[in-house]
């Protein structure tokens, strides 16, 4: 008797201690549980924080989880979206594609990028393997970033470069730009301006190198302006070619970011066939002005000369009609009158 009930008592122990054990297994699960839901709320907010579509997919590409930025770009809600296979919503071309991707995630146990585009919008897509105990990719981690509007932007940009670099080597007048004194870059016509075989053949000198010595100051005074922003306005230097002949040159320059770097571009024009032209252009009105004073002189001499010869006309003009008068015809008499008029000097 005494032995069924020590039996029975021990067997109530075990079982308190089995309650007991339970009762804890049951709190640490009710814990896991908790901190589970804690995850996947933290982890849905931090999805749904995110302006581009996210998702967590497993192997067979059935999504996980979810924000609401591809279901409500299908026009459906985030509940119905889960749960649902990521390439059913895809076009075939590009669900192929996708899988090729995913594939590459689970097998070579890396992250994958990869850019596509649907329906007139460029996106990114990132994929991220997510492993288990024994490091088997179980779920993919993707996001694809719509760079749309990054990609016109860039399309823009470029296209403006192109036009720029087309205007600039087809250019007549040499382009140069300059970095802290050192020439960085010069467009085709700078070789046949400066005499050069190359226009390469200046990258790496010293601006001032290109310069007449008696020039030197003020390019440096503009140069200094044209880094701060302060506007220059065009001026005639005279240059030194690589045949070392001199040659006039008329430039300006304006502060600019070269490969991220602040620069200035020169733009310089050979004016030395216009100078020599101005010179002649010069010289001929020079002369003609000292022959246009050299004639109004002959004229003011030659005047001169000629009044005294008319003077006397006219006075033995009038000589003849006072004397002669009586005896006079009237022809003889107008005639001589027309004389007297045509002579007046006043």
């Amino acid at each position: 008797m005494q032995e069924s009930t020590a039996q029975l008592e021990l067997m109530n122990e075990l079982l308190r201690r089995e309650n007991a054990e339970l009762k804890k297994n049951i709190a640490s699960i009710q814990r896991i549980e908790e901190a589970l839901h804690k995850c996947e709320d933290n982890l849905q907010a931090f999805m749904s924080a995110l302006p581009q579509s996210c998702h967590l997919i497993d192997t067979d590409g059935t999504l996980l989880a979810s924000n609401e930025v591809s279901p409500r770009r299908l026009g459906i809600s985030l509940d119905k979206y889960i749960g649902t296979n990521i390439f059913t919503h895809l076009p075939p071309e590009i669900a192929v594609k996708r899988k090729e991707y995913f594939n590459r995630v689970i097998h070579e146990k890396t992250p994958v990028s990869w850019d596509d585009m649907r329906e007139n919008r460029y996106y990114e897509h990132y994929a991220f393997p997510a492993y288990d105990e024994n490091r088997n990719v179980t779920r993919i981690a993707h996001i694809a970033l719509d760079v749309t509007d990054r990609k016109k932007l860039e399309e823009a940009v470029h296209e403006s470069e192109e036009k720029y670099r087309t205007i600039v080597e087809m250019s007549p007048d040499a382009i140069v730009i300059h970095q802290q004194g050192k020439v960085v870059y010069t467009n085709p016509a700078t070789a046949k301006l400066f005499r050069l075989s190359n226009p390469e053949e200046l990258i790496g000198t010293d601006v001032l190198d290109m310069i007449h010595p008696d020039f030197h100051m003020i390019v440096r005074e503009n140069i200094q302006n044209d880094l701060e922003g302060i506007k220059t306005p065009p001026m005639e230097v005279q240059v030194i070619r690589a045949d070392k002949t001199l040659a006039t040159f008329e430039g300006s320059g304006r502060g600019l970011l070269y490969q991220g770097k602040p620069a200035i571009q020169v733009i310089l024009r050979d004016i030395t066939e216009r100078k020599k032209a101005e010179e002649q252009l010069k010289e001929v009105l020079e002369n003609l002005k000292r022959s246009n004073e050299d004639l109004e002189l002959f004229a003011s001499i030659a005047s001169h000369d000629l009044q005294e010869p008319v003077r006397t006309i006219v006075n033995f003009t009038q000589l003849l009609l006072k004397e002669c008068s009586e005896e006079m015809c009237p022809s003889t008499e107008r005639y001589l009158h027309i004389i007297e008029n045509a002579c007046d000097l006043r």
